[in-house]
């Protein structure tokens, strides 16, 4: 036999919670087949690994940790229909060879239900788990969480994966006979949670020393070359210059509630060079200063839990590596006061300066769920070139990163049905027992006026996956 699961138009496209997920399944039997029932499953599941860390004697385990749970189960009969299971004495019904179709409407709820949903049993196939160390066993999870769904996550190999998908179950009545499964990805991103602007500005800053007024009209580098000259013990230094420090402040700010989005063209922040004497008294007026370099990196976190162990994976991924060379104008500074730094001169970095600083699409949103939590910093580093040297100064901010979808984004609806009728038939079999909304009712479930129309909303991001997110599920499912 064959089968096969067709999302239509919306084959590879991301979904989100409360979207409506309407399919239909293909099969093609080339022989009767007596089947009890067949039902189309809607999973999430997270699977995390982590190294056993070395025992007192410093000795490394060859193992590593690992940990499931099945976090979202949604199901629908597809066969037999109600009436006609409810007349069967037996619970066997035979499908005659050729092609069947039926359709199916799933929702995505909002939130996780791993205390609700029953986890892979102890002899479940999913619990067993082939590495490099050879076959290993995922124990039973002690801990669950509550809140939203995750995003799907597949970008730091196989330490921490999320994943969603669809499963079809052709449940045979033959003892010698496997039941038929068939599954296919899905790609999710829960929606946004609506905050309130806020007029609160978060800020960090470091000061970096330029150079050092010796007050003879003339500003020597922080830090003197080594000299050449050579003893048999260790090379001369000449001594540091003595004077008045001459440093200014990089300060990187944003807003309270900043959403820092994939795509979106422009970060959410500004830079700012402060000086806290006036440009005139600490040389700067004078000074060619130049910010030669600046790089925005995004560091990525990934906190990790099997059983007791935990383990956390950074990553950075760069956003922005240019040498601007733009010279700072403190002619231009701003006085300003603030009740907690004092008097300070203030000279804004030019924001077009690093505007083509975008956060790539495959970057999932910050999340929290039982064994797989994920947040963010952003890295700010410049180099600034005085007095013939160069001097570097990073921050690094915590921030959060959004999906970038809502309930009013662009919504995965079927075509618009003629006389009223759902949008898909079934041709071969009856339907299951939740026959697919009409269309105005899947408006009315996405809460977007029937009269507006979907070329107006947001389109939604791809968010697309490493490879493998789409390979081998079963080895991730329980079978049943």
């Amino acid at each position: 036999m064959s089968a096969k699961i067709d999302l239509g138009k919306f084959d590879g496209q991301t979904f989100t919670s409360g979207d409506v997920v309407h399919g239909r399944v293909y099969f093609q039997f080339y022989q009767p087949e007596t089947v009890s029932s067949i039902h189309v499953k809607l999973e999430g599941m997270s699977q995390s690994k982590v190294p056993i860390p070395q025992d007192n004697n410093r000795n490394r385990s060859k193992k590593d940790a690992f940990e499931i749970h099945k976090f979202m189960y949604v199901t629908q009969t597809l066969f037999p229909p109600p009436e006609i299971r409810k007349a069967s004495a037996s619970g066997e019904f035979t499908l005659p060879a050729g092609k069947h179709s039926y359709d199916f409407s799933l929702v995505i709820p909002d939130n996780l239900a791993c205390q609700s949903v029953k986890q892979p049993g102890s002899l479940s196939i999913s619990r067993f788990v082939i590495d490099k160390h050879g076959l290993d066993y995922a124990r039973s999870a002690s801990f669950h969480s509550s809140g939203p769904l995750p995003p799907s996550l597949s970008d730091i190999d196989k330490h921490a994966i999320i994943r969603y998908f669809l499963k079809v179950t052709v449940a045979r009545t033959s003892y010698i006979k496997t039941n038929i499964r068939v599954y296919k990805p899905i790609i999710f991103l829960p929606p946004d949670i609506n905050s309130f602007p806020s007029q609160n500005v978060l800020f960090v800053r470091r000061d970096v020393l330029l150079g050092v007024d010796r007050g003879d009209g003339n500003t020597r580098p922080a830090y003197q070359e080594k000299s050449s000259v050579k003893s048999f013990f260790k090379n001369v230094v000449s001594p540091q210059p003595v004077g008045r420090d001459v440093s200014i402040t990089l300060e990187m700010r944003y807003p309270e509630n900043s959403k820092f989005t994939p795509l979106r063209k422009g970060l959410p922040i500004k830079l700012f060079a402060i000086s806290r004497m006036h440009p005139k008294e600490s040389k700067l007026a004078n000074s060619t200063i130049q910010l030669s370099h600046l790089t925005l990196n995004l560091l990525s976190t990934t906190e990790t839990r099997a059983q007791s162990y935990m383990k956390a994976y950074t990553l950075s991924l760069p956003l922005f590596n240019e040498n601007p060379n733009y010279r700072l104008d403190w002619s231009q500074a701003v006085q300003k006061t603030n009740p907690q730094f004092g008097t300070s001169w203030e000279l804004e970095i030019p924001p077009s300066i690093y505007q083509n600083a975008i956060i790539p699409d495959f970057v999932p949103p910050t999340f929290t769920m039982c064994n797989i939590k994920r947040h963010y910093q952003l890295e700010v580093a410049a180099f600034f070139t005085t007095y013939g040297t160069s001097r570097n100064v990073s921050l690094i901010a915590d921030i959060i990163i959004m999906s970038g979808l809502s309930r009013n984004s662009m919504p995965l609806l079927p075509n618009r049905p003629q006389n009223g009728m759902p949008p898909m038939g079934s041709t071969g079999g009856q339907n299951g027992d939740l026959p697919p909304p009409s269309y105005d009712a899947v408006l009315t479930e996405e809460g977007i006026s029937a009269a507006q129309p979907a070329s107006g909303l947001e389109p939604r991001r791809q968010f697309g996956q490493a490879p493998g997110y789409y390979e081998n599920i079963e080895s991730l499912d329980e079978k049943r």
